[in-house]
This record gives structure tokens, sequence and C-alpha cells, in this order.
């Protein structure tokens, strides 16, 4: 990881808690309960599918058998036939998920003895409501062990994925539902125990599988009414989840008896026009979806009878074969998570040092929490809090990774304007004032002279206050060329060297008083190249601290040659000036180092070479770089458009700050 100012740390952490505690927050105050119950049926519908369940069997009474057998409700004789051929069959239990009380059906008696006489049948009613009159008692005939209630308990949003197992009615008799009935019943025959203690909200257990019980904050529950045992189901995702029978098969004998013996059975509407359906996007495959095809009106609609087989089915499977029910982690688990994921994007987003980057890494980090959610929930019935985590990741990632490129692009320019006003004074004041001292020390001026001098070097000086204010304002668009002279960087590169080149010819240094030959540069090979203006401003300053060096030191130069070429595409941009006699380079070593840096530096990012040399009387400096750089001209372009809006935004802010 690159390293990371100590102030970035100590900004970005505290935002990034702060954000964590504001998903805790906002799920704790249920603002999260729908957008993640939503999430939970997604990965309900994407695990892997099941083998058809070979412990329950559905036996759905069907529009069609109601057309055939006399319409709804079925007579008593109907019934009590289909009843007692599926109990030939040797089922071990069956739930009939229909209410029968007494009627003045001539076969009343038939269907009455065969509830009292049934040791397998449990039967179903309706037992808490508080208004006794919306209760639906079950058939006289059954014994009180052998009925269950079916009352459902739905989600704010409309949709049944929990399942009441026990709770005590208005009355104050505990009372336990149909699916746990059968449940219990059909464990017995393996010598499963069922136990539970005198409380509804006490753990239910199956031999050694305690039933993970849904509480006021479950996962993404919050503040739910979580009266009594409830179970949040765990559909299996069976195609089909369950073997179906309809009425017509039972009635004609049209089906195998090994499909029934051995089974929970469960009857029950599976008719439309009933209207015993629910919504529910967790199952994947029902018997609407069977019928009709993954129509998107019917592909959440499930009939009554269906989700208590999923029940059953749960129930069983947990306790025979381990098959996970739903469970989640303790809050405060989830919470620490939940920083922990925080903390995770704020790492991501200080990394990449990029919101596009970040943002890429951030999205698969995404990816492989929702892989994670689904296979703990296939494999283990983990409940994972994917969106909060989601939430916090992405969160504290982006906004880290903005307030790291905005810290370092301030950091940056607070570097680049440091770099700017030394090279200001490198190539300007600290010129003449060598002037100066070489001139004292060769007495070459009178104190008048000197006094003038020194009067313009402080005259240069005061000038850097309004040239470092300009640049502020333009920033890089701008350069101080020496002598004070403003060099705008808009026109293209070939013609700001020339103006460089003129500028500095016309400097009062010593070198040039001397040179003989002064070749006419030629940098038109440069037309039609794309630079920045920061790359622009680096050439410039090359050429200036060049020339510089020759004004400088070269005392006596005999000839100067600028040129730009470009051999074998690589362009080469040098100067050579050659003297009467070998030249000592001591001095511009001593001084030239700030020149050196920045001139490594420009070609560090043009991916060429700089050098610097004395070859006998010929000096030479030189910047050598490819022609096919990466930098295009849409790149280019597009860097400029966002250096004039950035501008433009910094300028508007100071207009507004002035008017205050």
């Amino acid at each position: 990881m690159p390293q990371i100012p100590q102030q970035l740390w100590r900004e970005v952490i505290p935002i990034g808690l702060l954000m964590a505690g504001g998903v805790i927050l906002t799920r704790a105050l249920g603002w999260l309960q729908a957008p993640e119950l939503m999430v939970l049926d997604g990965l309900m519908r994407s695990r892997s599918p099941e083998t058809t369940s070979e412990t329950v069997v559905l036996v759905g009474i069907t529009e069609e058998d109601l057309n055939e057998f006399g319409g709804f409700p079925l007579s008593d004789r109907v019934l009590a036939d289909a009843l007692q051929i599926l109990e030939d069959a040797q089922p071990r239990v069956m739930g009939l998920d229909l209410f029968r009380e007494m009627s003045n059906d001539p076969d009343r008696v038939k269907l009455g003895d065969y509830f009292s006489q049934s040791q397998k049948l449990i039967g179903a009613k309706v037992a808490l409501n508080a208004e006794e009159n919306l209760n639906i008692p079950a058939a006289p005939e059954l014994p009180p062990e052998q009925v269950g209630f079916v009352d459902v308990l739905l989600d704010p949003d409309h949709k049944l994925r929990r399942m009441i197992l026990a709770s005590r009615t208005w009355s104050g008799d505990l009372e336990y539902s149909m699916a746990m009935q059968l449940a219990m019943n059909y464990l017995k025959y393996d010598g499963i125990a069922f136990s539970h203690g005198d409380r509804s909200t006490a753990p239910i257990r199956l031999g050694s599988y305690q039933v993970p019980r849904v509480t006021a904050s479950f996962g993404g529950y919050q503040e739910i009414d979580a009266n009594g045992n409830q179970l949040l189901l765990n559909p299996s995702t069976g195609q089909p989840p369950f073997r179906i029978l309809t009425l017509k098969d039972v009635l004609s004998a049209d089906f195998d008896p090994s499909t029934v013996r051995d089974r929970a059975v469960l009857v029950g509407m599976t008719a439309v026009s009933v209207k015993d359906t629910f919504y529910s996007d967790a199952i994947p495959h029902t018997v609407l979806t069977e019928s009709f095809g993954q129509n998107a009106a019917l592909r959440s609609r499930l009939y009554g009878v269906e989700f208590h087989a999923h029940a059953v089915h749960q129930l069983i499977a947990s306790a025979l074969s381990g098959r996970p029910g739903i469970w989640v982690l303790p809050v405060w688990g989830e919470s620490i998570l939940i920083c922990v994921l925080g903390l995770g994007g704020i790492g991501i987003g200080l990394w990449m040092r990029s919101p596009w980057r970040s943002l890429l890494l951030l999205a698969t980090a995404s990816g492989l929490l929702v892989l994670v959610s689904l296979g703990l929930l296939q494999w283990f019935g983990l409940w994972f809090p994917l969106l909060p985590l989601s939430l916090v990741l992405v969160g504290t990632g982006l906004t880290t990774s903005f307030f790291d490129r905005d810290l370092r692009r301030l950091l940056e320019e607070r570097k680049t304007t440091i770099v700017q006003t030394f090279e200001s004074v490198h190539n300007g004041p600290l010129q003449t004032l060598a002037l100066l001292v070489r001139g004292v020390q060769d007495e070459q001026w009178t104190s008048s002279e000197l006094s003038l001098k020194l009067q313009d070097l402080n005259q240069e000086l005061r000038g850097l206050y309004n040239h470092m204010e300009d640049a502020a304002l333009d920033g890089e668009e701008i350069l101080l060329l020496q002598n004070q002279e403003v060099l705008s960087l808009q026109p293209p590169l070939d013609q700001l060297l020339h103006q460089v080149y003129t500028h500095m010819l016309e400097r009062p240094f010593p070198g040039f008083d001397s040179l003989l030959i002064r070749l006419a540069p030629d940098f038109s090979v440069l037309e039609g190249q794309s630079f920045s203006f920061s790359e622009k401003r680096s050439f410039c300053l090359f050429l200036e601290e060049a020339l510089t060096n020759v004004g400088k030191h070269g005392m006596g130069s005999v000839s100067l040659d600028v040129s730009c070429l470009l051999q074998d595409k690589t362009f080469v941009l040098r100067v050579i000036n050659r003297l009467p006699h070998p030249l000592d380079i001591t001095a511009l070593e001593l001084t030239g180092g700030q020149g050196t840096k920045q001139a490594q530096g420009l070609a560090k990012v043009l991916g060429g070479t700089f050098l610097r040399k004395s070859e006998g009387k010929s000096f030479i400096c030189q910047l050598s770089w490819p022609k096919e750089r990466s930098q295009s001209v849409w790149r280019y372009s597009l860097e400029r458009l966002l250096h004039l809006s950035s501008r433009a935004s910094d300028l508007s802010k100071q207009a507004k700050d002035n008017v205050s």
C-alpha cells in the first residue's frame, strides 16, 4: 500500500466509523427492513435446486376437481372417501387444511366417523384472533390433540415468510400449528422426541435439533411482532418441491400407494377461485408456476397448504438430516461486522487512490459478498447482513476515495506552489544574485552601479508576489520567466520554446556577449504534438535553465546551437555551446541541482532521458523522448477540459468570497 499521510488516517477513519454507525442506526430504526427482506427473497430464489421432498406429499384440490365433484365446498362423502383412500395407503400422518364444522350434509355421519376413528389425521382451525367471532373451530369429532391452528402472520410488505409454530390464544391456552403437529407426529416414528417448555417462547426441540426462533430483532427484521414461537421459512428449492396429487388422482386410485406410504400428506385447496393464496417471493417453484409457468402475475403466489407443506418439510428435514433452519448472528456480532466492513471500505479507498478504481474494486468486493451470503444461506442457513455490509463497504470506500483524492490534490497543489515558487526564485533572483556576486568578486561595478543593481534585485523579488498571485488564479497556464516576464502556456510548445529562446538571449549574461555564431533554433518538428500545461512548463524551464547555464558559466563562448530533431522516432531537444577552451563544470554542478531535478522529472514523465555533459570544448544539455507517447490527443483534450472546469469553479468561489 502506498504511503498514506497521517492527516488522512486521522480524518477518514472517524468518517468511516460514523458511516458505519449511521448504517447500524438506520437498520435499528427499521428503515432497511423492506430492502433487506427483498434481498433475502432474492438469495432464497438463487439457491441451487434440491431434490423433491421424500417426506411430504401434497394433495391439491384443483379447479378441475371442484368442477367434477360438485364444487366448493366439497361434499362430506367425497372428502371422507378421499381421506380413507389416502389413509389406506399407510401414510405416517395426514393434515387437512380445510375447515369442516358441523353441516346438514346427509353424509356428515360418514365423515364424522372417519374423524373420530382416524389416528393419523390432523385437522385445522383458526385460533389466534382476539375477536372470537373471527376464529374458526375445528371439526368437533376430532380430538383436541389432533388439531393445529393454521393462522399466518404477514410481514409489513404483505409477504408470507414466517410460520407460527406455537402460541398462546387470547384465552391463555398453549396451541401448536398444524405444521408443528404434523412434524412432531411424523418424527415420532423415528424415535425423535418433541420437547417444549410451558412458555410459548421457550425453545422447541426435535430430538437434538433446536428450532431457531424469530425474535423482535432478527436479522433484517426490526421490532416486529414476535409473539409465540415463530420460524422463518427455509423453503425447499426442489423442482417441484413435493410430489403433488390431485383429488381426482386419489378418488380414481390413479397413483402409486408407495408415493404416500410413510409420508406426511397434506390435503388442501389449490384452486384459484377459493382465494387461499399468499404472496412470497422466496419460493422459486410453486403449484401455480408448475401449472402456468413463470408468469409474472403468478410467480409470487402460493397456496396456504403449500406454505404449511414447506414448513413441515423444513422441520422434518432439519431433525432427520440436519438441513439448516434460518438463523442470524447476534445484534452485536452484526454490528462488529458492519464496522469491520466500514474499515475495509476505508482501506480500499486509501489503497486504490482513485474513485473509479475504488468503485471497480468495491463492486467486485460486493459481488463476493453476495456469493458469500448465498453460500452461507445455502449450506449453513445463515441470514448474512448482506445489504448493510454492502452499503457500509461501498459508502465508506467511495467517501474515503473522494476525500483522499481531494486531500492529495490539495497537498499536491501545495507542493506544486512550493516548487514553482522555488523555480521562479531559482531562475530569476538567484541567477541575478549570482551575477552580482561574481561582479563584486571581479570588481566590475562601482558602488553606485551595484546599488542600482541591488534595487533591481529588490524589485525583482517583490515582483514575485504578483507573479505567485497570478499563478494562483491561472494555475499552470502561465510561467514567470527571468526578468519578470510572464509567459502564457496556451500556445503550442514549438512557439513557447521560441519565445523562451528569444527572451533568454536578451538577458545581460556574460556568456552571451562573446558569441560569434548563434544558430537560429527550429522547433517546427514539434508542431501537432500535444502536451499538458505541466509538461509545457517543464520544457520551458529546461530550456531556460540550459541557456542560463550558458550565459552564466560559458564566458568566452564562441557559438550556441539550440535544436530540436526527430531521430529514429525519438525527439531530441539539445543545447550546445562551444568555447575556445575546455569547460570546467564544477561551478555548474554545484549550482544546477534544482534544474537537474526538474529536467530528470520531465524525462521520467516523457519516458525519455536527460543528459548533461562536457565533450572537449563543447557543453551539451540534451533531453530526448519517444515520439509515440501514451498521452494521446483525446486525453490531452480531456485534461484541458477538466482543468478549465476546475479553474472556473475556483474563480467562481473566489468571486463569491470577494463579494461577501
